[in-house]
């Protein structure tokens, strides 16, 4: 569009920016949706790491009167300790599938 003004020339433009803000309100939906999944993970990460089996009942400083019973003993602190190691091993395979779904 062109005007005459005083003897000048004048040229409007304009600039269709409805593909910038469709563009932009994608992407705010995508940083939403990133930021959603990532509080997700987190919080099952925190959840996990804050229910950490860990290994009780064992007295180190227990004293014995025979050989047979520190070896019945010794059995009991092996089967806690395999007890706890078992435990964790579920609790990692649990947070890689979340991990992977997430």
């Amino acid at each position: 569009m062109s005007t005459e003004v005083s003897g000048a020339l004048m040229i409007g433009t304009g600039v269709d920016t409805s593909g910038i803000e469709e563009g932009a309100q994608q992407i705010e939906l995508s940083l939403t949706q990133l930021g959603e999944r990532a509080s997700t993970a987190g919080a099952s990460i925190q959840e996990a790491f804050a229910n950490i089996p860990t290994v009780t009942n064992i007295d180190f400083t227990a004293n014995f009167s025979s050989v047979e019973e520190a070896g019945n003993y010794i059995g009991e602190m092996y089967a806690e300790v395999a007890r706890v190691i078992r435990l964790n091993q579920e609790g990692l395979n649990e947070l890689s599938v979340k991990y992977k779904e997430a």
